[in-house]
């Protein structure tokens, strides 16, 4: 079996651990160059770089050269760009109340990693991650019945 490998790159943003601004900037920029797959935060790329809407975010990475990127935009649309075309989706109705925001962000990565190298479509990914996210801010401290993570992630 050939083993493809992909580089999925989480800024992760943390303003507070780095000497500066510019180089915080730089360093992002410079490892998302790399990147198969760039996954942001809007809230936190607005701050750092000042973009206006996700739009913009996805504009940024992409002259830098990521291959594909992924914008999670808390309860609002997630927007995705698969190298040709912008879209952006709705992010899914919780079928309960939302109890916290721990892990979100990292079961939305999770799914769209596992969905990514899967199906190779960036946009079924982004609503995979953002349908195990919404799964995950339903439980205190991300703690969720493990089948029903294992369900979300593996629905095939």
């Amino acid at each position: 079996m050939k083993v493809q490998w992909q580089v999925i790159f989480d800024p992760n943003i943390r303003t507070a651990l780095w000497e500066d601004a510019a180089t915080l900037r730089n360093t992002l920029m410079a490892a998302a160059s790399a990147a198969n797959i760039v996954l942001p935060s809007f809230d936190d790329d607005s701050a750092a770089f000042g973009d206006n809407n996700p739009d913009d975010t996805i504009t940024r990475y992409r002259s830098a050269g990521a291959g594909q990127v992924v914008v999670q935009n808390g309860p609002a649309s997630v927007v995705t760009w698969d190298g040709t075309t912008i879209r952006h989706y709705d992010t899914p109705t919780l079928p309960g109340p939302l109890i916290g925001s721990t892990a979100a962000g990292h079961s939305f990565n999770a799914a769209l990693m596992v969905e990514a190298l899967r199906s190779d479509d960036i946009a079924k990914a982004g609503r995979a991650g953002e349908s195990l996210a919404a799964t995950v801010v339903q439980g205190h401290g991300a703690l969720v019945e493990t089948p029903r993570i294992l369900k979300e992630l593996f629905h095939d």
